[in-house]
C-alpha cells in the first residue's frame, strides 16, 4: 500500500508539473500571436526597469489623462480621446499588466498605480497640471493622484 501511495504521489507531482509547463508555454505562444495580430498603439516608456504604454494625441494645455476603470487597457478611451484631442492634449495609458504594458510589482494598490502613472507622465514629457477623466476604479485613482501630487 505504501509503495502504491508513493507511486501515486510522484505521478501526481509529475502530472501537475507537466500541466503547469504546458500552461506557461501556451500563454507565451498566445502572447506572441497577440503581439503579431494586435500591433501596439502608443509607445512604451521606461519607468525604471519596466515599461508602460501611453498614447497621446492633440495639443494644448492642460492635458487630459484618461484613467480606466477596473482591469483592461486604456484603449477603451479611444473615442473620447479623439474628441478631447480636438482642443487639448489627450492621453490614455495601460496600467502595469494591462494592454501593452509590462507587469508591475505586487500588490497593485492605488498608491502603486499612481506612483507608476506619475513616473510615466514625467518620463513621457506630458506637462502638469492635468485634468483626469476616470471611470469607476479610475476615478478613485485620479483622486489619489491629486492627493499624491500635493504631498510631493
Amino acid at each position: 500500500m505504501k509503495r502504491w501511495l508513493k507511486v501515486a504521489l510522484k505521478s501526481l507531482i509529475v502530472l501537475t508539473t507537466l500541466v503547469l509547463v504546458a500552461g506557461i508555454v501556451y500563454e507565451q505562444i498566445g502572447r506572441r500571436r497577440d503581439r503579431l495580430r494586435l500591433p501596439q498603439i502608443g509607445r512604451s516608456v521606461n519607468i525604471g526597469g519596466r515599461s508602460l504604454n501611453i498614447f497621446c494625441s492633440g495639443a494644448g494645455e492642460p492635458p487630459v489623462i484618461f484613467e480606466s476603470g477596473g482591469a483592461g487597457p486604456g484603449l477603451g478611451w479611444e473615442l473620447y480621446q479623439a474628441e478631447v484631442a480636438k482642443f487639448t492634449q489627450a492621453c490614455w495609458y495601460d496600467r502595469a499588466g494591462e494592454g501593452w504594458s509590462d507587469l508591475g510589482p505586487f500588490p497593485r494598490t492605488s498608491v502603486a498605480i499612481v506612483n507608476d502613472l506619475h513616473e510615466l507622465l514625467k518620463r513621457a514629457g506630458v506637462p502638469a497640471p492635468y485634468v483626469f477623466a476616470g471611470g469607476s476604479f479610475g476615478g478613485l485613482n485620479s483622486r489619489i493622484y491629486g492627493l499624491f501630487t500635493r504631498t510631493k
